[in-house]
């Protein structure tokens, strides 16, 4: 394990064993292939974590991908991907999202720009709010690429567009257009817009 005050990459740079460090940041492209324990990791450009990355704050801005996360605080633009699960207090993404298996977070905000984004389980310890950015001319020809898929999505107070689910399960939850659901299990409140689809729904 390599035990540094700072890392910096600028243009490209690559480390092949575990670090441990106050904060490691890339401007350009990083690449390591072992894991990450630092207060502080931001990437802007590209970066590929092959290893556990646990941090306090994280910041992608370009494409992002890891392994695994731990952390307080993420927030990400453009792509971020996770092979594996990712772990947060609140997790805040721009673009393109593919969590391989769970990410749990406290509150969960997501926007789509482009693409299909998926995770495989979404537990949201408080709000979940999911969907794509406002429409402009421009980007009207990839309208039927712009959503999340998983299997089940847990939360609280849950707002969602564009999505398609298993399983949805939350106490309020407020069903916007073009989602497609196998079944709904809420406790309090459950508003769908005409435009999706629920094929069950289940008060708990």
């Amino acid at each position: 394990m390599e035990t540094t005050e700072h890392i910096r990459i600028n243009g490209a740079g690559t480390y092949r064993q575990d670090i441990q460090s106050k904060s490691v940041h890339v401007a350009g492209h990083g690449r390591f292939e072992g894991s990450i324990s630092t207060e502080s990791f931001k990437s802007s450009g590209s970066c590929h974590v092959k290893g556990h990355c646990s941090t306090n704050q994280l910041s992608s801005k370009g494409h992002g991908h890891f392994h695994s996360i731990t952390a307080d605080r993420i927030e990400c633009s453009g792509s971020f991907q996770a092979d594996q699960s990712v772990n947060s207090q609140s997790f805040s993404a721009k673009g393109l999202v593919i969590i391989g298996d769970t990410l749990t977070s406290g509150d969960v905000h997501i926007r789509f720009q482009g693409g299909t984004s998926s995770i495989k389980h979404l537990i949201g310890g408080g709000t979940i709010d999911i969907g794509r950015e406002k429409l402009f001319f421009l980007n009207l020809l990839s309208l039927g690429r712009k959503k999340l898929v998983c299997s089940s999505l847990t939360g609280c107070r849950i707002k969602i567009n564009h999505v398609e689910a298993e399983l949805l399960i939350g106490e309020d939850i407020r069903i916007g257009p073009n989602c497609k659901i196998g079944e709904v299990r809420y406790s309090n409140q459950l508003d769908i817009d005409p435009s999706s689809v629920v094929e069950r729904t289940v008060q708990i």
